[in-house]
Order: structure tokens, then sequence, then C-alpha cells
């Protein structure tokens, strides 16, 4: 008994070093335990963290990879007012990559509440340095994922923008879609919040009045990771793991949506402040997408001469 206390208070002693890491937080004891008791339950045998690894510069939550020296988990910390239900939204996109995409992701250990907070765990996948290869597994992994198609635009559960709720709610046509379920609920949004210069109100208000017109063509909705950046593709032996189905700044959803690049330029042309409505480079797929050197590098076709001022 004696010896195994003395090798507690060792690792104990050991885990004091990782204090000044930016996440060191979920080392506290009413963080750690909870983790190490969830994950005990998930591998049926008891399970306690040895070594920390600081992952806050690759996450928008205090993270960090946890190891009883055999076995690591993720984990991550939300003290979100809907914490539980942004990091349940996340699983189902995780699982739903993996159902129907059939993309690798990984095994999900569960969510545990702790104070004041949720923290998601994830099983571990252990990164390989990246070839020509596993640029091309990349590829085909995203390739993979644009070719899951629907016949509505939307997603089967709800989700968030930031803190905000997104209505994620099904529309089988997309000019509707990405008009109601997107640019009024955000320019309200941005409106309420005092941050959006009048000129910019009515310049978006005059793009959601001009999408009709604008000779976007039809096309059948696509299945989007929605941050498909290099950062969340994890390069492994078994081949490439897309993590973080979601926008890592904005924490958004946009499944099963098209956004044409012309749109894209636009939007982008009158959002002025981190307040104002935005559009990422992963909002915009078309059949023109190539992937390049980790990232999306998107080939406008000929419509997207279109600007505000045409």
């Amino acid at each position: 008994m004696c010896a195994e206390n003395s090798s507690v208070v060792s690792v104990m002693q050991e885990l004091d070093n990782y204090k000044q890491h930016p996440s060191s937080r979920l080392l506290d004891d009413p963080l750690r335990i909870p983790v190490e008791q969830l994950v005990s339950r998930h591998h049926e045998q008891p399970w306690r963290v040895k070594t920390f690894s600081d992952m806050n510069d690759f996450a928008s939550h205090p993270s960090a990879i946890l190891s009883d020296g055999t076995t690591a988990v993720f984990a991550k910390l939300s003290e979100a007012l809907h914490g539980l239900d942004q990091f349940e939204v996340e699983l189902a996109g995780l699982r739903y990559l993996t159902e129907r995409a059939g993309v690798l992701t990984p095994t999900a250990i569960g969510i545990v509440a702790v104070p004041d907070g949720v923290i998601l765990v994830l099983e571990a996948v252990q990164p390989v340095e990246r070839t020509e290869r596993e640029w091309r597994d990349i590829g085909r992994a995203l390739a993979r994922i644009h070719q899951t198609k629907w016949d509505r635009c939307g997603f089967e559960r709800q989700g968030y923008f930031g803190p905000l709720y997104q209505d994620n709610r099904p529309m089988r046509d997309w000019l509707t879609f990405y008009a109601e379920r997107r640019l009024w609920p955000n320019l309200m949004g941005a409106i309420n919040s005092g941050h959006l210069p009048t000129a910019t109100i009515q310049q978006v208000e005059k793009l959601i009045a001009r999408l009709p017109h604008m000779g976007i063509p039809e096309v059948a909705p696509a299945l989007l990771h929605g941050d498909a950046q290099q950062n969340n593709f994890v390069s492994t032996p078994a081949g490439a793991v897309v993590i973080d189905p979601a926008d890592t700044l904005n924490t958004t959803w946009r499944w099963w949506i098209i956004f044409n690049p012309c749109l894209r330029r636009s939007l982008m042309a009158i959002a002025k402040s981190r307040r104002s409505i935005r559009a990422s480079a992963s909002d915009a797929t078309c059949g023109a997408c190539r992937h390049t050197s980790g990232w999306l590098r998107w080939q406008a076709p000929s419509i997207c001469t279109y600007s505000l001022r045409r």
C-alpha cells in the first residue's frame, strides 16, 4: 500500500511540472478525476493520467492529450452555456462523417460533466510525418465527404454559430435556405448587437434580394466538413483521420450547403468587422474545388464575376 501511495505521489509531482501550460486546468482534480473515471469505464480497467501534452494552440477550447503511458485521449473543456449540446453536435458530426462518407474519425469516449462545464473526450490518434502519400490521403478523404449527396439543404439536427443557435432545418431550395436559415438570422443578430453599420446592413439586404436573379445554377447539396484545413486532418498510419467537423474560429456547422464562390466574394467584401456577417472559404464548394497543400483552393467559375455593384 505504501509503495502504491508513493507511486501516486510521484505521478502528481510529475504532473505539477505541466502547470505552466494554458490547458493545465485539465490536470486539476475537479476536471482530471471525472475524465479518468470516464476513460476507466470505457476501457473497463483503471486509467490514470501520467503525461500531459498541451493542445491549446490547435483548438478553440482548453485542450490536451492525456495519457497513462499506454493509452492516450484527447480532452477539451467547454464552459459555454450550451457546451453539452455543442459537444453532442460535434460527436453527431463525427459519426455522420464515418457512417455516410466512410472517412476515418476518432473514437468517441464520451462527454463528462465537470464543475461549471463539460469535457469532450476522444481517443487520441498517433500522427505521422506527411509525405506526398499523406497529402493524397487527405484529398481522397475530402473527396469522399463532398461525394456524399442529399436531396435537401440543411442537416438533421441544429447547430451553433459560436455561442449562437443555428437553424439547420432542411429546405429543398438552396437559395431560400441560405437566405432564410443563414443570412437573415445572422443579419438580425448583427443588427441587434449594435455593431453593424447601416451601410453594411443595406448591402447585405441588397445581396439577399438579388440572390434569385444572379444566375446561380441549380446544384446537388453535398456534405461539407465545415473547416477543411490541414490541421483538421490528422495523418496516421491508417490514413487521414478527420477531426473537428466545424469551423474552429466560428464554431459553426455548415452541413449540406452549396455556397457558390461568387457569393463568398460578395459577403467578404461587406464583412467589415468580426461581428458582421462573415463567410469563410470552408463555406464554399463547387465542381472546380481542389485540395492544395492541405488547404482548399477555390477556382471560381465565370459566375463569380458578379459583385455587389452589378
